[in-house]
């Protein structure tokens, strides 16, 4: 009948094409009381701190996909708002100066929209997509906006990939580019109390870091060679430097752009009942900071 024929393309419609909608909201606070002792000029000092964070997350993303016999195309875009509060508190008079009491904000609002395409050619299966975002980061300091770590930028990631399967035998080749952004964490704006030779703090002037990544994959039967090679801008590293020309270790973050290349081999056999795992495997990085290098490869 003509509504069993009209049903029948709904339903056809309908496992060829999909829309989806998706929303989150997150609230979190955290309350963290610590005390340290300090004994170490005979004056039994201690050093009690209070630290709290309140965060919240709301997003929204919408998204679709359109199949045909060897072929798709997604198309989505999403939305989100981020706010995230640290205070921090040191009870003891005595350190206030070098670790003074400290409260910072975030608000970062992201709009973003991908688009991604997929294709098989007999034995060969291409991806291609690029997705662009927009963020707008406002920092506050003791309830005073901060210019100079707030930060408006534009990203746009591209990405490839194509593989060939034949039977036994796998390649593919990819690259694609991401985009991470500091943790609030990382950003924040106080110094805490370790030990009488070590504090440690955030940094709001970090950047977001651009990963540049591509590789190689190859399979036939039971041997498998990997190869990468990755380049992060403005990657965000550990950095320990001396705090105010005092016997104190202050552990903080930085930018630094470093490149990694990595090989891996793996053979796994069949001997009888067995199935063992021969592998081998090269990291190295090439990266320099205030005239040293750090490119010792690990196997």
């Amino acid at each position: 009948s003509v509504q069993d024929e009209i049903e029948q393309k709904a339903i056809e419609f309908e496992n060829k094409n999909s829309f989806n909608l998706d929303g989150t909201f997150v609230s979190k606070e955290n309350i963290i009381n610590t005390t340290a002792w300090n004994d170490i000029d005979n004056t039994g000092n201690t050093i009690p701190t209070k630290n709290s964070s309140k965060s919240r997350l709301y997003a929204l993303k919408a998204w679709g996909e359109i199949k045909a016999h060897n072929e798709s195309l997604e198309i989505g875009a999403e939305g989100t708002r981020t706010s995230n509060i640290q205070n921090f508190q040191m009870e003891n008079e005595a350190f206030i100066e070098d670790l003074p009491n400290n409260q910072n904000k975030s608000v970062q609002n992201t709009i973003a929209a991908y688009i991604s395409y997929t294709k098989n050619w007999g034995k060969f299966t291409f991806n291609g997509g690029i997705r662009y975002e927009y963020n707008i980061f406002d920092y506050f300091i003791n309830g005073i906006k901060q210019d100079a770590e707030s930060k408006r930028y534009h990203v746009l990631s591209p990405s490839l990939s194509l593989s060939y399967h034949k039977e036994k035998l796998s390649v593919s080749l990819n690259y694609r580019t991401t985009a991470k952004k500091p943790t609030y964490w990382q950003l924040r704006s106080n110094i805490s109390y370790n030990n009488p030779f070590s504090y440690e703090g955030g940094n709001p002037t970090l950047q977001k870091t651009i990963n540049h990544h591509c590789g190689i994959l190859f399979s036939y039967t039971d041997f498998h060679i990997e190869c990468a090679y990755s380049y992060k801008e403005d990657d965000i590293m550990l950095y320990q430097q001396h705090f105010k020309e005092k016997p104190v270790i202050l552990t903080s973050f930085i930018n630094h752009n470093r490149q990694t290349i990595s090989a891996n081999f793996s053979y796994s056999p069949i001997i009888g009942i067995w199935k063992p795992t021969f592998a081998i495997g090269l990291s190295a990085q090439n990266m320099h900071h205030n005239g040293y290098n750090y490119n010792k490869p690990i196997f």
